[in-house]
């Protein structure tokens, strides 16, 4: 069984220029935790869930910028980490994961499973052979193919 078999066409995607404010509402919209990020027709990252939770850690600066606090004074943490989140910016292209790991359509369900496990993702964007999107395989879809 091929790819194309069992992904989800069209796939939703959003852009590098995408708000977090938006991808989020996206996300809770779709129901889903992850999508494509595609610029000019071409994946250029994905976006997940993940990436956000990870972007809002706490920061944790190095223990060796305690010994320049004897010397120089420095701010809180809490104060380092809103700096360095602002730096960050506040759009999918500030938190996306590049490159994407991607799938054609004419490949195996089980090449698809075994990227999935190798690379901990739970979906591939299906691109073509130009690398425009052409759907999106998730976990989901491949177990429901052995149904």
């Amino acid at each position: 069984m091929q790819v194309r078999d069992v992904m989800t066409s069209p796939a939703y995607a959003v852009t590098p220029q995408t708000s977090i404010k938006e991808l989020l509402a996206t996300f809770k919209e779709r129901q889903v935790s992850g999508f494509p990020v595609v610029e000019s027709g071409l994946v250029v990252g994905v976006v997940a869930e993940s990436d956000l939770v990870y972007r809002d850690r706490p920061l944790k600066p190095p223990p060796f910028l305690a010994l320049f606090d004897m010397v120089i004074p420095l701010e809180t943490p809490e104060h380092l980490r809103e700096e360095i989140i602002k730096t960050v910016g506040s759009h999918v292209g500030d938190v996306m994961t590049t490159p994407a790991v991607t799938i054609s359509p004419d490949a195996d369900v089980s090449e698809a499973a075994s990227l999935m496990v190798d690379r901990q993702i739970n979906r591939l964007p299906v691109v073509d052979g130009s690398g425009q999107l052409v759907g999106i395989v998730s976990r989901a879809d491949l177990v429901a193919s052995m149904a």
